[in-house]
């Protein structure tokens, strides 16, 4: 009698191969899958390191641009100075000449000496063409003058700064104490006679400056005649 053939719990060499076979096409999808896997991450960081060096490379151009023109605005800026210079000069020296016209046409050449001084036209006239000695009232002859003046001083652009000087030798009277008061208010009697004729007061300002800013030596009595002064300073237009 044959006895029954026992199935032995263990595969023949044929089966393990076939059983191994068939898991190695089970799991055979996911090495293609890693290589792209890694393929992609690599081209990503590639990319990313590309991107970086493009970005530090911009930056460094946009930094070289900005010196370059921070450069170029530092070389410039000296000589926009100077041809706002010159032309400040050239537009003063115009309407100096144009002042000297006016004067001479109304034969004050020899009694008002102009000066330039910064962005100013100065008008320097003489106290005696004003002012009796001592005093802050305008005379008739003084208020003429400055009548005569008048078209001059509304072409001005701006502020007219209207400044009383005086000699060294000191005053000391009830009504001015000393030097600082008569130059204010021979300043002020200018500052008020011209805003009777009309003009805008907001463009006037009397300023005393006494004995502090001499033009001659005051040793003299021609140099202290010339610091007794009132001086108009304008400001002219740049074009006419």
């Amino acid at each position: 009698m044959v006895s029954p053939v026992k199935h032995s719990n263990k595969l023949l060499p044929v089966e393990q191969l076939l059983t191994t076979n068939a898991q190695q096409k089970e799991e055979s999808w996911l090495l293609p899958y890693l290589d792209v896997f890694v393929l992609l991450t690599m081209m990503f960081i590639v990319l990313l390191s590309m991107s970086s060096i493009d970005l530090l490379s911009s930056q460094s151009k946009v930094n070289q641009q900005q010196e370059t023109i921070s450069q170029l605005q530092q070389e410039i800026e000296p000589l926009r100075q100077l041809e706002m210079e010159g032309r400040s000069s050239l537009v003063l020296q115009h309407w100096q000449e144009r002042i000297h016209q006016v004067l001479d046409s109304l034969k004050l050449r020899d009694d008002i000496a102009l000066s330039l001084e910064d962005e100013y036209i100065a008008l320097q006239i003489e106290d005696r063409m004003l002012f009796d000695s001592g005093e802050a009232s305008l005379k008739s002859e003084g208020r003429q003058v400055l009548n005569n003046l008048l078209p001059l001083f509304e072409m001005a652009a701006g502020t007219i700064l209207v400044e009383g000087h005086t000699d060294n030798i000191p005053i000391e009277t009830s009504q001015f104490p000393s030097n600082w008061e008569l130059g204010a208010a021979r300043a002020s009697s200018v500052v008020k006679f011209l805003v009777s004729q009309g003009m805008d007061q907001q463009r006037l300002r009397a300023i005393s400056y006494a004995d502090t800013q001499p033009r001659a030596s005051n040793d003299t009595a021609s140099g202290r005649q010339q610091n007794r002064r009132v001086a108009m300073l304008l400001r002219m237009p740049d074009t006419e």
